[in-house]
This record gives C-alpha cells, structure tokens and sequence, in this order.
C-alpha cells in the first residue's frame, strides 16, 4: 500500500514537471516586457537572458511563475515594474539562482557605470511593486548595487511597495503585501532594501504589510534616512541577517538597521559597526488578529553608536491610535550582546531605549549581555522617554550585565565572536520565566538552551566544548601538520586578525 502511495506522488511530481516549462526572455540588453500569460501556464519559468537592460523590465497580469537569469548575471539600470496598475500580483518568484557560477544572478546596478540607468529617475527603485496588492512574493539572490542617486541627491529602496497607496480597512485583501520572503540579497550604498508605506506611521493605515520574512540577507553600508528597511509591518521574521558598516562613514543622522512599525521578530542577526540601532520598532498589533508579542533575542550587536541597539515603543498617539485596526503590542527584549560606544554621537542605552508604554503594553529585558567604554552617555541598561526626561526603565530589566571594555573580557573569549568564556560570570546567571524558555529555545550558534544548570546570559550559550571558530581552526592545524612552530604562527597570526575576520567572511560570503 505504501509503495502504491509513493508511485502514486512520485507520477504527479513528474507530470507537474513535465507540463512547466522554461521560457527564455530578453536580448540581453534594451528592456525585458511581459504584459499578460499568454503563452505561459502557472508553475512555468520566465529565463531572462543574460545582460545589461538599459530599459528595466515590466512584468504585468502574471501569477504562479519564477523569474530566473539565464546564461549569467543579469543586470538591470533602470527599474524592473511588477504588476499591473489595480491588478493584484500573486506567488512570483524572483530568483537569482539561474546561473551556479553567480550567487547573484539579478544585479540592480545604480552606479552608472553603464550610463544613467537609475541616475535618471527622482523617485525611481530597483524593483518596484506597482500593482495594487501583492501576495506570494519570494525574492533572492539578488544584488542592489549604489542605490543611492548621489548626483541627483535622492536615495532609491532596492525593493519598493510605495507606488499606488492601498488603505487597510479590516480585509486581508487590503494588506498592500502578503506572505513574502526576502533572502540571500545583498544591499550594498543603497537608500534602503525595502520600503513600503511612503515613511508614514502605521496609524496611516498606508500600504500595510502582513507576514513577511528577512532572513540571509548582507545589508552593508546603506545611506537611507533612517534605515535599511521602512514600513508598517506585522508578523514580521527577521533573522541570521548580515549588517555591515565596514569602511565607510556612518557617523551622522538618526540611522539604523530596521525602521518599522507592527510586530515580529528579530533573531539570530550579526550587526558591526557604523551607527544607530538594529531595531526601531513602533510597536503595535491588527487588532483582529489579538494583542502581539515582538521578541529580539540572540543578536550580536557591535560598536554602534546611536541611541541603543534596540529603540522600541508602543505608544497610540501617534503611532497607531486614532482607529479600531490597530492595537498595542508587548516588547521582549531577551539574550542579546551588545557592544557600544558609549561616548559617541546620540549614545543613550547600552540596550534599549524605550518610549511610552500605552493600553497596558509590557516591556522586558532580561538576559543580556553588553559592554562599552562607559564614557559618558547612559549608564542604565535601558532607559524609558515615558515622562519627557530618559530616566531608568521601569519594567522588569532583571539578570541583565552591563560592564566596560575591559572587564568584558572576564565575560566573554572574544569581542567577534562574543562566545562565553569558561568560567564566564554569565554562565547559568539568565532566567526562563515563562514565555522566555518557549521562545529562545537556542543560541546565537543554534546550540540548545539550556545547556548546563540554567539560562545563561547573552546571545551565546556555553556548553563546556565551544571555542571560538578561528581557535578551533588553529587546533586543528597544529594537530594536523605536527609543527609546534607553525602551528605558534598560525595560532598568534589568526588571533591577531581577529576583529576584522568576520566581517572579512561575510563580504567574501554574501
């Protein structure tokens, strides 16, 4: 009976494979323009071919078809358009993944190096949704390339929701967008990898997004005005997320990583250097949907220099008062490590900042682990805005550490890596109360919480075996090769590279 069952499944996988087909589109150049399904069916691919299109591409009146580079990169110098105008855009995957020798098949180049290209548009993106609603979308591999229109002063999104304003008015259908994925692209001097709600609060009820996943992205040295992504969005999953500022001046502004309203969240990320936070979060909920719980949890969050790695709120006014859509949201901000400094630029709290608690919302912070030069700025590990004045948080901020540079060094192996130290103070000194031990059931590493007697704080959970992965590497090299010099050489020239070997891994990587 089961063989007959697997026989079964296995024909209608072949016959499902064998009806779609592979379409290859494109010269190569000029513009790419598919305006209906004629010719195509649902679960066919559309291959552009490999080159540099001047002209972008429209994409309208498609649904339940995957978009591919074919032969190479394909690169675009003005925008890629999907969807018609009040048509609605349904499961598109747009995948850079068509060539193997290419990581990032689809390039949105705005560098000029190829003419105008994007240089020419005011308000203009990489890849912009123009049809009414959008739902189904999955986005990868591709590369966002100087977005930012430095000679015309404009910054682009490389992925813009912005164009035809849809209201939310209870319907799921009013949702602007719906069940997205955006993974394995990477964003390099851009305005911003994604916007939607043209940078209104989410009371606005403009272009809202519901259930959307960020996840193996490289967001590095993005110019935006305020973040790498912008919007008003709910049941957002942010995770295992690169942000890099490496090399280039960030030092001015009120800037960050994540600019949103809603919910969601936000795990498992690696964020070093530049300025501002990972997370602004104006905290609310779809009221129909019940009252939310926004969670950051095993981030690393290094050298930033602006208010605190996380500055989130649920505040109505303004933010989501003024309708029956909306309501507040509870904030836990649980088993992070942060290093900032604390004596730079806006600096305020070592972790959180935290502004207007209303309709009974709750905050807390629990289980982090940060460190700094303690040179002026915060002294608290969070501070509250709710009275006018930044004052100690009220709320439970328990089993929290807070230490400076130097004796963070009794803590953790390492300030890359972050790993406990054995003997570590932090070891088994976090707390699972409730919702903690359901929901951060991992480390930053995916080892498994708890691991000896308890919690222990920060984004890294000791196990007894855990090294740092360029001492790891050393060991094995020394056992290996059976030189007691080469080895010493290895062992002092790895650790002496230390500070700039993960961000050296991650530009070589994503």
């Amino acid at each position: 009976m089961f063989l007959k069952k697997l026989i079964f499944i296995l024909l209608l996988f072949i016959a499902f494979h064998a009806s779609a087909r592979k379409h290859i589109i494109g010269s190569g150049k000029g513009q790419v323009a598919i305006t209906s399904m004629n010719g195509f069916s649902p679960g066919d691919t559309l291959a552009i071919q490999a080159g540099i299109y001047s002209g972008g591409a429209v994409f309208g009146g498609i649904h339940d078809v995957t978009i591919i580079n074919y032969g190479g990169v394909v690169t675009f110098t003005a925008t890629v358009d999907f969807g018609n105008s009040g048509a609605s855009l349904t499961n598109i995957t747009w995948a850079g993944t068509g060539d193997p020798l290419h990581f990032y098949g689809f390039v949105f180049d705005g560098s000029g190096n190829y003419g105008p290209g994007l240089l020419g548009y005011a308000t203009g993106s990489g890849l912009r949704m123009t049809a009414l609603t959008n739902s189904g979308i999955r986005i990868n591999h591709t590369y966002f390339y100087k977005l930012n229109n430095a000679k015309s002063g404009t910054t682009l999104a490389g992925i813009d929701l912005n164009v035809n304003a849809l209201i939310y008015n209870g319907d799921p259908a009013t949702f602007k967008l719906r069940n997205a994925t955006i993974s394995y692209c990477k964003s390099y001097q851009c305005g911003s990898t994604f916007q939607s709600g043209n940078f209104k609060l989410a009371s606005s009820l403009d272009c809202l997004v519901d259930s959307i996943e960020f996840c193996y992205d490289s967001l590095v040295q993005c110019e935006g005005a305020g973040g790498y992504v912008y919007g008003n969005m709910f049941r957002m999953d942010v995770h295992h997320n690169w942000i890099l500022y490496t090399g280039y001046n960030h030092n001015t502004g009120d800037e960050g990583a994540f600019n949103c309203g809603g919910n969601g969240q936000f795990h498992h990320n690696y964020m070093h250097g530049g300025r501002g936070y990972l997370s602004r979060l104006f905290g609310c909920s779809i009221s129909s949907y019940g009252v939310a719980d926004s969670w950051a949890y095993d981030n690393i969050i290094l050298a930033t220099t602006t208010y605190a790695a996380f500055d989130w709120r649920s505040q109505a006014n303004p933010y989501y008062g003024g309708n029956s859509y909306l309501g507040h949201c509870n904030l836990h901000i649980v088993n992070n490590t942060v290093g900032n400094k604390s004596d730079d630029m806006g600096y305020i709290a070592p972790v959180a900042t935290v502004e207007n608690l209303d309709d009974g919302a709750t905050i807390e912070i629990r289980n982090n682990l940060a460190f700094n030069l303690v040179q002026g700025g915060g002294s608290y590990i969070a501070t509250d805005y709710s009275q006018g004045t930044w004052t100690t948080i009220a709320s439970d901020t328990s089993n929290n550490v807070y230490c400076d540079a130097k004796k963070i060094l009794n803590y953790l192996a390492d300030t890359v890596d972050c790993y406990l130290k054995a003997g570590s103070p932090a070891i088994d000194a976090g707390i699972s109360p409730g919702n903690i031990a359901s929901v951060v059931t991992t480390d930053y590493g995916n080892v498994k919480r708890p691991q000896l007697k308890g919690w222990d704080i920060g984004a890294r959970e000791y196990n007894g075996k855990i090294l740092p992965a360029s001492v790891k590497m050393n060991f094995i090299f020394f056992i290996v090769t059976g030189s007691l010099i080469m080895g010493l050489i290895f062992l002092f020239s790895r650790r002496i590279k230390a500070s700039s070997r993960k961000l050296s891994e991650a530009e070589n990587i994503l």
